[in-house]
């Protein structure tokens, strides 16, 4: 049961059913969703009182008041796992791990975000929906509130938009923060940034994505060629102009 529960898919934009089947055949038969359990809750209640992990007690927790909404000490209980998880992410990254001394540089940069990392917004989005759900005013919301607060402010520091946006985002969608701030944060942000990008990056936040996409597509070009150089590839180059220059194949590249 418990290998069921955690394979179900995520859906946290999803108030009213954050959790959908992993699999769904062309006859409409799928694998097992939260409903599947009603009769079950309290054995979920009590795995999930002795769960330790907090990935896990936060989904057994987080079904289980799904499932009985009168249950808020499940309630409770999956926010403050939720909490736990960003703070361990956290944690992680601020710790140095011999085994991560060889990783690639991308991957040193995901991991040195920590909270900010792309799924980590999922798990607070989820706890803020149950959060309203049991009243948003509840003490137990402060924490979560607070978090996702001190996160969009520290995305201010990250030169990669979409950690910008997300936490905006996220911070837009819940109320947490007054609006008129986080458009002067933004604002603040578009004004560092060179003006060949800017016009994309106001799509961007302007949720506007074929337009971004149209201006932001040669300059990750740009940073595909600069990866294939880096390793030794022979790749083309753009000019001043923005045009591709032609390049000599080498022998090795006709032999293929």
């Amino acid at each position: 049961m418990l290998a069921v529960l955690t394979q179900m898919y995520p859906k946290p934009k999803d108030p009213k059913e954050p959790y959908g089947p992993m699999l769904v055949l062309t006859d409409g038969q799928h694998t097992p969703v939260p409903a599947n359990y009603r009769g079950k809750v309290e054995e979920l209640s009590a795995l999930a009182g002795r769960a330790t992990n907090h990935v896990l007690r936060a989904r057994l927790a987080d079904i289980t008041w799904l499932l009985q909404r009168k249950r808020f000490e499940c309630a409770h209980a999956a926010l403050e796992s939720y909490v736990a998880i960003v703070n361990q992410l956290d944690a992680q990254a601020a710790a140095k791990n011999a085994a991560y001394e060889n990783e690639p540089d991308i991957i040193a940069k995901i991991r040195a975000l920590g909270a900010l990392a792309h799924n980590t917004s999922d798990y607070l989005r989820r706890a803020l929906h149950i959060g309203h759900a049991i009243g948003r005013d509840k003490p137990v919301n402060q924490p979560v509130r607070d978090l996702a607060k001190s996160l969009r402010q520290r995305s201010k520091a990250e030169t990669n938009p979409t950690v910008l946006y997300r936490w905006n985002y996220l911070d837009l969608e819940f109320g947490l923060s007054e609006a008129a701030q986080i458009g002067a944060d933004i604002e603040t942000y578009l004004s560092t940034v060179r003006h060949e990008d800017a016009r994309a990056f106001i799509r961007f936040f302007q949720y506007d994505m074929p337009s971004a996409l149209y201006t932001l597509t040669p300059l990750l070009e740009n940073v595909l060629r600069y990866i294939l150089k880096q390793r030794g590839k022979d790749t083309s180059t753009i000019d001043t102009n923005t045009r591709e220059q032609k390049r000599k194949r080498s022998r090795s590249s006709w032999s293929r």
